[in-house]
């Protein structure tokens, strides 16, 4: 299955892609992220079902093994990092992706923050009413993006950005975050996969 590509910006170097499978299959994602959700906080240690901030200690995706709705996502991620270094002549030798489960109630969100790694994206499973904001040095705003399910997102690392909530809601907000590395120290990261492309 193919993720269409819903915007290509060249002046800030990011894309866009939507994955249909996401928007179709979104009840049983977020069933299974819940499940995942769970066996990550007994798994970590965790007090809470925000396990952010452990994003180096596990991939996602090995904690999703077995589940056919994750092998699709991982698939589309893939598909769309494919794209992404080939439209704007990105290496992939020696690519790894770390991906972790942003899984927050509406006072959670993400703070500004960055990624100290070539490229940054994250998958939007059920963003709810979200936008993520991207600034300068001066945190004065370059971009924003509008969060809708089964959107992809992938662009530049090391841009500081923030999640703001623009209405309310009440379920969890699901993301998956991902960043891409060429220049990974063995041994330190455990949430890393290679990226065969």
């Amino acid at each position: 299955m193919d993720c269409e590509i819903i915007e290509n910006n060249r002046e800030f170097r990011y894309m866009i892609f939507k994955s249909k499978f996401i928007e179709d299959n979104l009840s049983d994602i977020k069933y299974q992220t819940n499940v995942i959700a769970d066996v990550l906080k007994e798994r970590l240690n965790s007090e809470s079902s925000d396990v952010t901030w452990l994003y180096k200690k596990y991939n996602i995706f090995n904690y999703a093994s077995g589940s056919p709705a994750y092998y699709q996502i991982f698939k589309d991620a893939v598909n769309c990092i494919k794209q992404y270094c080939t439209e704007y002549s990105a290496p992939t030798f020696n690519l790894w992706m770390r991906n972790w489960l942003n899984f927050h109630e509406y006072d959670e969100v993400l703070k500004l923050h960055g990624h100290d790694v070539t490229f940054h994206g994250y998958i939007s499973i059920n963003p709810q009413y979200t936008e993520t904001i991207f600034v300068d040095d001066l945190n004065q705003e370059r971009y924003k993006i509008v969060n809708r399910v089964g959107q992809i997102y992938l662009g530049p690392g090391r841009r500081n950005h923030y999640v703001k909530n623009i209405k309310e809601y009440e379920e969890k907000r699901i993301t998956i975050g991902m960043d891409l590395e060429t220049n990974i120290a063995p041994g330190i990261n455990l949430g890393c996969l290679p990226v065969l492309i």
